[in-house]
């Protein structure tokens, strides 16, 4: 894999409001699976690898030894060289952080850092508003300091599965109950050990069934469990630096498509308000309808420019510009006098409109309260509430098609019917006189 066909990709992807993501995600499953970088027969096998992992946890007296991998447990076949481990049996820790004792007052201004889950980020540490500990909270607390070359694992909340390498300029600091320390026993395989939580397959572990981690976190006994597999320590390198490669190329394609998506905003907010502008002569509306019309598809790719569209839709309909008129076929509204007679507005009407207000075509009625004995599960007239049926009656409230406009919780959600209604008292009312159209 590399630039050009990662671009190739794109274009397949590309209209997808995910893209660059959906690369960045198939770049790393690549990379964790032996499928990103060619292996070398040179390249000493991770066996040996395992072996000095062995001796060294040995030398630091760590007797935590995992059971084998089953073959149950094994998802994928390995490459050449390759060989399968837990992560756990790759770590000299792999244990959480704790709070300090003593409540708020333990923090200061300055000192040493304790990191949290808000200052955990893929792409590194986040250290502006950290919290700080004195030298003696941090002599206490032993257990949770950080090393330069840590990894550091978000395990609980909205953040789960966040991770950050601690670079090699941190001195010291300590983590919160909320965040993991993944120190690799080798420390030369920690940028790899980074791609690999990162990565989808790893992901998967620490949020789906297989770990049993939910919202309540991802304990230690779990994640010690999740079974990796581990490439030769050259290959390593080839890895992440082929993933660095290809992630710089999605930073590129994702800035470009940035652009364009502020490209597309402006030329939408502008199509759209040549559309909506009250005194715009019929030439240039047509001129500029055409233009919406045709760039449709370029101007609605995100859920809310197709929003706003629908808005520009209605307005167009309700101010005469979205159908022809027919001055010969269409007779003029029969209303009083005085409500033909409306002037004024800020937008000239079409041949044979009119300009009352509202009140004076339309009678908004409060709906009245139904209790619980007469509304049913089923039955002839439907019972309104705010955001729609609510359930069932047998005597309706209007015997006419009506108008239903929420006005509490649901407030201005509508919605109409076509026949007898009940509407309970969260919504008014609006029976359609005979010179309106219940659906315009």
């Amino acid at each position: 894999m590399n630039g050009e066909g990662l671009l190739a990709l794109y274009d397949r992807v590309a209209e997808a409001p995910d893209a660059v993501d959906r690369l960045r995600r198939f770049v790393l499953d690549l990379a964790v699976r032996g499928k990103l970088v060619k292996q070398e027969p040179g390249d000493k096998p991770a066996t040996e690898l395992l072996t000095q992992i062995e001796a060294e946890k040995a030398r630091l007296k760590l007797r935590n030894r995992l059971n084998p991998l089953t073959s149950e447990e094994i998802p994928f076949a390995l490459p050449a060289g390759w060989d399968w481990s837990r992560i756990g049996e790759l770590c000299t820790k792999t244990g959480s952080g704790s709070t300090p004792h003593g409540g708020k007052s333990v923090y200061r201004d300055s000192g040493i850092p304790f990191l949290r889950s808000q200052n955990v980020f893929d792409w590194g540490l986040r250290l502006d508003g950290v919290a700080y500990i004195g030298p003696d909270v941090h002599a206490r607390m032993a257990g949770t300091a950080v090393h330069p070359g840590d990894l550091l694992l978000n395990i609980t909340g909205g953040s789960m599965g966040r991770c950050a390498r601690v670079p090699s300029e941190f001195s010291m600091g300590n983590v919160s109950q909320h965040v993991a320390i993944v120190r690799p026993a080798i420390p030369e395989m920690a940028d790899f050990l980074h791609k690999l939580i990162l990565s989808p397959y790893f992901q998967r572990f620490i949020f789906g069934e297989q770990t049993g981690a939910g919202r309540g976190g991802l304990p230690k006994n779990r994640m010690d469990q999740i079974p990796v597999a581990v490439p030769p320590l050259a290959e390593q390198r080839r890895i992440v630096a082929k993933v660095d490669e290809l992630m710089a190329v999605c930073d590129r394609l994702e800035e470009a498509r940035t652009a364009q998506e502020e490209t597309r905003e402006k030329l939408t907010k502008a199509t759209l308000a040549r559309l909506n502008a009250p005194d715009a002569n019929s030439a240039t509306f047509r001129s500029d309808a055409r233009f919406a019309i045709n760039a449709i598809p370029d101007l609605t790719s995100r859920a809310d420019q197709v929003k706003t569209l629908r808005q520009t839709i209605l307005d167009l309909a309700v101010r005469g510009k979205l159908v022809k008129q027919d001055p010969d076929r269409d007779r003029p509204t029969n209303l009083p006098a005085s409500i033909m007679q409306g002037e004024g507005g800020a937008i000239s009407l079409p041949v044979n409109w009119c300009r009352p207000r509202l009140g004076e075509i339309l009678d908004f009625r409060y709906g009245k309260g139904l209790k619980a004995n007469a509304r049913k599960r089923n039955g002839p007239v439907p019972v309104y509430g705010s955001n729609g049926i609510v359930g069932y009656t047998s005597e309706p409230l209007t015997k006419r098609s009506c108008v239903i406009v929420g006005r509490k919780g649901s407030a201005g959600a509508l919605n109409k019917c076509i026949g007898p209604s009940w509407t309970t008292d969260v919504a008014y009312y609006v029976e359609v006189p005979d010179f309106l159209n219940l659906h315009f």
